[in-house]
């Protein structure tokens, strides 16, 4: 940017600027401190055409050409100021479409809150129940044998995700809080990304292999939540390692957390009947999170 001219009046630096800006020549007029105005010109290989500009300006500031060019900048300048309002418009939408996002990123879908809500209120059924006997009971209605399932009680393929084992015990009650923290952290995101429906096929899915790799594995469904929780961890680490437009990333404390909290639920002397639903939750993650990142880079 240089000096082009100093100008006494306000206005004649603003009107040289609009008659010069219709040649495409842009500049700035600020105030001096000795008074006046100086006149600054943006582009320096402009410099010579606006002193010739600045010559013709000076001899008949009125002249029918001068004022045609005027018009003309005056007209430029209104198409500018309704690009730049219709531009903030734009950013301001993008703003709020971001803000939105964020919200429901942050909101738990129905299908993370019909997971929690079931995890907490099966065992509040249990804690609710008649002693052991009554807590057995509970079990009963959740837990998938060979015999139940291919007797046509398919929905036990399913059902045994929503068992805690230890209740009444307080480890085992705080477990379940532990549980549906980690139901709202790594599902959420997920549903509102990929959506409910989505979301829900993910945990048929999980939930159905866990169950027939512990069947087949141990002869007997343990079931729990681990290895769904373990589904959705597993998906967002591995479709992020793959997809690099993938949107939701963990904190590096989130992984610290996430396995301190495995080791803890795999602490009890059962721990080894956990394992099969542990590592069928992870492969499936695994193996979703393959094909969607697969799928992304294709577009």
């Amino acid at each position: 940017m240089r000096q082009l001219t100093h100008f006494e009046k306000e206005s004649s630096a603003l009107r040289f600027r609009d008659f010069i800006l219709s040649e495409g020549i842009e500049a700035t007029v600020n105030p001096s401190r000795e008074g006046g105005f100086i006149f600054w010109v943006h582009d320096e290989d402009r410099l010579e055409d606006a002193r010739r500009l600045l010559e013709i300006f000076e001899r008949d500031a009125n002249s029918p050409e001068i004022q045609a060019k005027l018009r003309e900048a005056q007209k430029k300048r209104q198409r500018e100021m309704a690009e730049a309002a219709q531009l903030q418009r734009r950013l301001e939408s993008i703003e709020r479409a971001q803000r939105d996002a964020e919200t429901r990123a942050n909101r738990a879908g129905p299908v993370t809150l019909f997971l929690i809500l079931s995890i907490v209120g099966f065992a509040a059924m249990a804690l609710l129940a008649q002693g052991e006997a009554g807590v057995r009971q509970v079990y009963e209605v959740l837990q998938g044998s060979r015999e139940k399932i291919e007797s046509g009680e398919v929905w036990r393929l399913i059902t045994p995700v929503f068992i805690k084992h230890g209740l009444p015990r307080p480890m085992a009650v705080l477990s379940i809080l532990f549980s549906a923290f980690w139901l709202r952290t790594l599902v959420t995101p997920i549903e509102w990304m990929k959506g409910s429906l989505h979301v829900f096929i993910m945990f048929i899915v999980s939930a159905t292999i866990q169950t027939v790799a512990e069947l087949y594995s141990t002869g007997v469904s343990v079931g729990g939540v681990l290895g769904l929780i373990t589904t959705f961890y597993v998906y967002i680490y591995t479709r992020g390692q793959l997809d690099p437009t993938m949107p939701i990333r963990l904190r590096p404390e989130t992984h610290f957390w996430f396995i301190l909290w495995v080791v803890f639920t795999l602490a009890s002397p059962a721990a080894t009947l956990f394992i099969p639903r542990l590592i069928a939750g992870g492969l499936v993650g695994a193996v979703w999170a393959a094909a969607a990142a697969q799928r992304a880079t294709r577009r």
